[in-house]
C-alpha cells in the first residue's frame, strides 16, 4: 500500500533558490541527470527502474504504477509539458523511505523544478520527517540537523550559478578581510538581498571563533551564507559600517535578515544577536540547532508563486492538457467554443489574483515595516517620558543628600532615595547587609570597601537599569561587564545549584506579599573578607529592579561541597 506525506510531518529542512548555467544548452535535463544521480546513489544501482524515461517526465498511470517500490524506496515524478518535449515546463519528484536507525520514523524528499522567464530554473525542495501511523512506543529524539547532499552539489558544480535575489550562493564559509567589508556591507543593505547572512565574529579571549563555520555553513547551505570575521582588526573594520545598531561584538554570531533599514532602530530587532556569553552558556550544539530552526527549517524560504508539491504540478499539467484540447477542438461545438472561452477567463483570473498576491504581499511587508516604526517611536515617547520623571525623582533626591553613606545599609537607603522609580529594597536586603556589615571586624565599613559598595548599587540603578529598560539589552552580561573591571553580572547559577531545591528557595523572598526570585547578582570577588553580592530581580511591569540581597556569598552547591 503506497505511503503518502501526514499533515503532522515535521520539517527537517526545506530551501528555495534559482538556479541559471550559461554553459548548459538544457537546464532542465541537466538537474534532472543530477537528481537522478543522487538518487541511483541513495537507493542503489541494482535495479534498473531508475534507468527509465518515467523518470524524467513522471509516471504514466495507464501503463506504470502511481510509486515504484524499489526496496523500501518509494518513488514517483510528475512533469507539466512544454512546447519542447526535453524540457518540462515544470517537474517533481518525490521519495518516502523509512529512517535506517529508528525504523518507526519515516522520511520523504520533495524537489520540484519550474522554467523561470528569464531562462534559470527555480528549485525547491522540502525534507520532512514523521513517526508511522498509529505508532505507540517510546519516541525517539529528533533528528540532528543535516542537509541533502544534492543542495551541496548544485552549489559545487562550476557550471550551475545559484542565486536568492541578488547573492550568489556559496557552500563554503566566505572569510571577510578588511579589503572585502565594505563590497559585503553594500551586499549587507541591498534591497535585492533575499538570503540572510550570519556573522561569526573572532573572540580575542580564545583567538578563534567560538562556533565552527564550516558546520554551521552546511546545515543551513542554501538558506545563508556565513561570514567569518576572522580578526579583531576585520570585526572593528566591519562594525565601522555596520554603526552602533547593527554591530557585530567579538566572539558573537549576528543573523542579519533581508531588508535592512539603518534609518529604523526598530529593525534592528529583526537581526538576531547571539553574544560570546550566550554562545558559551549554550554550547555550539544549541547554537547550531537555533540557527537552523530560524533559517532552514521556518524561514520564509518561498515565494507566492512557487510550486513546492505534486498538487501545483498536476495543476499546470491540468491547464496545459486543456489548452491543448481547447486547440485541438476549436470551431467544433459552439458549446465547446464557450467552454474553452470561460476556461482562458478563468485561467485569466487565476494569473491576476496570483499577481494580486505578490502585490499584497509586498505591501503588507512595507506595512509592517512601517507599524514596526509607529510602535518604535511610540515606546521612544513612553521611554522620553519615563526618564523626564526619572530625572525629577533623582533631582527631588540629591536634595535629601547632605553626607556620604557610612553603612552597607545607608548605601542602599540613599541610591533607593536618589533613583525612587527605578529601585525598590526589600526589607531582607536591608536585614542582609547590617549583618555582612557586622562580620570580619566591620571590614565593609572602611571608607574603600564602602566607595566599592556605592559603586556596584549605583552601578545597578544607573547602567544596570538602563541596559534592562532602556537600550533593552539581549546581552547583559557582556553589555554591564563592559562597563565594570571589577563586578560581574550573573543571570542565573551553576546546574548543580540550580538542581537543589534548597539551595534555589534561598533565592526566593518574599517582597510587598509576593514571592520574588532573586537569583540574578552582582558580584564582587571570591575570597571572604573582599567579597561582596547584590541579588535582585527584574520587575518588568512596574519597570523597577528589586534589591533582595546586600552582603555575603549565598550558599549554593561549591560552598555546601567545602
Amino acid at each position: 500500500m503506497p505511503e503518502f506525506i501526514p499533515l503532522h510531518a515535521n520539517i527537517h529542512f526545506k530551501c528555495a533558490f534559482d538556479v541559471s548555467a550559461s554553459r548548459v544548452p538544457k537546464i532542465m535535463t541537466y538537474l534532472r541527470q543530477k537528481f537522478r544521480s543522487w538518487c541511483i546513489n541513495k537507493v542503489g544501482s541494482h535495479d534498473q527502474t531508475l534507468h527509465r524515461s518515467w523518470f524524467y517526465i513522471g509516471n504514466n498511470p495507464k501503463v506504470e504504477p502511481a510509486q515504484y517500490v524499489i526496496d523500501e524506496f518509494q518513488l514517483r515524478t510528475i512533469s507539466a509539458p512544454s512546447p519542447d518535449p526535453d524540457e518540462p515546463t515544470c517537474w517533481g519528484f518525490e521519495m518516502i523511505h523509512p529512517d535506517f536507525d529508528e525504523r518507526a520514523r519515516r522520511w520523504s524528499v520533495e524537489i520540484t523544478l519550474r522554467h523561470n522567464e528569464d531562462g534559470s530554473v527555480r528549485f525547491t525542495t522540502v525534507v520532512q520527517n514523521w513517526m508511522m501511523q498509529n505508532y505507540i512506543g517510546e519516541y525517539p529524539m529528533p533528528p540532528s540537523a543535516s542537509a541533502p547532499s544534492y543542495v551541496r552539489s548544485l552549489l559545487d558544480d562550476p557550471s550551475l550559478t545559484c542565486r536568492k535575489g541578488d547573492v550568489i550562493l556559496k557552500a563554503q564559509p566566505i572569510n571577510v578581510t578588511n579589503k572585502t567589508c565594505q563590497t559585503i556591507y553594500d551586499q549587507l543593505l541591498s534591497d535585492q538581498r533575499l538570503c540572510p547572512f550570519v556573522f561569526i565574529a573572532h573572540s580575542p579571549q580564545t583567538k578563534g571563533v567560538l562556533v565552527n563555520p564550516v558546520r554551521i555553513a552546511a546545515a543551513l547551505i542554501g538558506n545563508g551564507i556565513v561570514h567569518v570575521l576572522p580578526t579583531t582588526s576585520v570585526v572593528d573594520e566591519m562594525n565601522y559600517y555596520l554603526g552602533e545598531v547593527l554591530h557585530c561584538e567579538y566572539g558573537s554570531v549576528r543573523v542579519y535578515q533581508p531588508h535592512i533599514d539603518k534609518a529604523d532602530p526598530a529593525n534592528a530587532r529583526r537581526h538576531r544577536y547571539l553574544s560570546a556569553s550566550f554562545i558559551a552558556q549554550h554550547g555550539e550544539d544549541s547554537i547550531l540547532r537555533f540557527l537552523t530552526n530560524g533559517l532552514a527549517r521556518n524561514g520564509s524560504t518561498f515565494r507566492t508563486t512557487d510550486f513546492t508539491s505534486f498538487t501545483d504540478i498536476f495543476t499546470q499539467r491540468r491547464r496545459h492538457a486543456i489548452k491543448k484540447l481547447a486547440t485541438e477542438s476549436k470551431g467544433k461545438s459552439e458549446e465547446a467554443a464557450v467552454v474553452w472561452e470561460d476556461n482562458e477567463k478563468l485561467t485569466a483570473q487565476a494569473s491576476e489574483w496570483e499577481s494580486m498576491a505578490i502585490q499584497y504581499e509586498s505591501e503588507n511587508m512595507a506595512l509592517k515595516s512601517e507599524n514596526a516604526s509607529l510602535k518604535y517611536r511610540v515606546e521612544e515617547a513612553d521611554r522620553v517620558h519615563h526618564r523626564i520623571k526619572d530625572l525629577e525623582s533623582q533631582a527631588e533626591g540629591l536634595k535629601h543628600l547632605r553626607s556620604l553613606p557610612s553603612s552597607l545599609q545607608e548605601i542602599l537607603t540613599t541610591v533607593m532615595k536618589l533613583f525612587p522609580n527605578r529601585i525598590e529594597i526589600a526589607e531582607n536586603a536591608l536585614a542582609t547587609a547590617k549583618d555582612y556589615a557586622d562580620e570580619h571586624d566591620g571590614y565593609w565599613c572602611g571608607p574603600e570597601q564602602l566607595a566599592i559598595a556605592w559603586e556596584m548599587v549605583f552601578g545597578l540603578a544607573t547602567k544596570l537599569y538602563d541596559l534592562v529598560f532602556m537600550d533593552e539589552s539581549n546581552n547583559l552580561e557582556d553589555d554591564f561587564g563592559q562597563s565594570f573591571s571589577t563586578f560581574d553580572l550573573a543571570l542565573s547559577e551553576g546546574k548543580q545549584t540550580k538542581k537543589d531545591a534548597r539551595l534555589m528557595a534561598l533565592r526566593k523572598i518574599d517582597h510587598g506579599g509576593e514571592e520574588i526570585d532573586i537569583t540574578m547578582h552582582i558580584k564582587y570577588g571570591n575570597k571572604k573578607p573582599k567579597m561582596l553580592r547584590l541579588h535582585f530581580a527584574i520587575k518588568r511591569e512596574t519597570k523597577k529592579l528589586i534589591v533582595g540581597h546586600f552582603g555575603d556569598h549565598m550558599e549554593n552547591y561549591s560552598t555546601r561541597k567545602r
